[in-house]
């Protein structure tokens, strides 16, 4: 028989009636810094979390706010409808996060380690969705979510042995998605992501290999839509194939500097209304190096300019 709110008031940790104690109030409850792995003063199981999060049980209509905690076990939301806010930031997590199918006003898990990934397919977040700082050691899984405001992933570390680091295709975001000093361990999958305002990779990273499931590309972005700028600055590292096939951006706000440092760049379709930025060039001269990288696949010709704007 599942444990009651009132069970773990009576039997819980001191962290987990803590956590109670603050829900009832509309209040974050805060526990320390990231947990161990082994940290047995700051954990919290997740079946509290889910039943805290409920609508049904929930204690207060802020939601929950967590910080610090070791989170016991799988933390599954499937299937259920929630309320209020879900923050679970500087958390440990034991196992795979399932946020798929669900419907949040907002969520954060800043500064969160997920050993085990993410999995929120058709993920709905009525506000934005914050992974600032973020370090996943599997797949982060994004594909068909709906985000209403921003995606936040700056500083954060996705990485997957198997798979993309970040599998975000069809993804519609009602604000920008934000990746600055982002690192990718493996691939980046953007296809046919509609992005309401700027895509920022400034100062990102990404990292792939042949071997790689997705054929060696670090990114890709077959079909995608951005509104506003397509910001790609000061790109730190790019370890295999960039592929920006079909894509159409508001602004292309680059550099010299990052395009050389990927193994193929594909420029097929690629369109942008305008070039825009202080240091991104602007000449046809400067532009040759950076359409000649992107004419080609293999041995394959394509011969679309890139740089005329077309309309979709």
């Amino acid at each position: 028989m599942a444990m009651t709110i009132a069970d773990y008031e009576q039997n819980g940790s001191d962290a987990e009636k803590a956590l109670i104690k603050a829900c009832r109030e509309g209040k974050a409850c805060k526990l320390g810094p990231l947990p161990t792995e082994t940290d047995k003063t700051q954990t919290v199981r997740a079946e509290l979390i889910r039943c805290l999060a409920l609508k049904e049980t929930s204690l207060h209509e802020a939601g929950v706010t967590l910080h610090g905690a070791r989170i016991l076990g799988t933390l599954d939301l499937r299937f259920g409808e929630y309320r209020g806010d879900l923050k679970l930031c500087i958390c440990r997590f034991d196992g795979l996060l399932h946020l798929e199918r669900i419907e949040l006003d907002a969520l954060s898990l800043e500064g969160s380690f997920l050993p085990m990934g993410l999995y929120g397919e058709d993920l709905k977040v009525m506000r934005g969705l914050d992974l600032n700082c973020v370090k996943s050691k599997r797949t982060v899984t994004l594909r068909r979510a709906e985000i209403g405001s921003d995606l936040k992933c700056n500083s954060a570390t996705f990485e997957s042995a198997l798979g993309c680091a970040l599998s975000a295709e069809y993804i519609k975001i009602g604000g920008g998605a934000f990746f600055e000093r982002f690192k990718a361990k493996s691939a980046v999958n953007l296809s046919a992501a509609v992005i309401g305002a700027e895509l920022n990779l400034e100062g990102a990273s990404f990292e792939s290999s042949r071997e790689d499931v997705e054929y060696g590309k670090a990114l890709m972005t077959q079909g995608m839509r951005v509104t506003g700028s397509f910001v790609c600055q000061k790109i730190r590292e790019i370890t295999g194939d960039i592929d920006l096939n079909t894509s159409h951006v508001g602004s292309l706000v680059d550099d010299e500097g990052g395009w050389p440092k990927c193994r193929e760049l594909v420029l097929d379709g690629f369109t942008y209304d305008r070039i825009a930025g202080n240091i991104a060039p602007k000449s046809l001269e400067k532009r040759k190096a950076w359409l000649e990288k992107g004419s080609r696949l293999g041995s394959e010709f394509f011969p679309q300019p890139g740089f005329v704007a077309q309309i979709p």
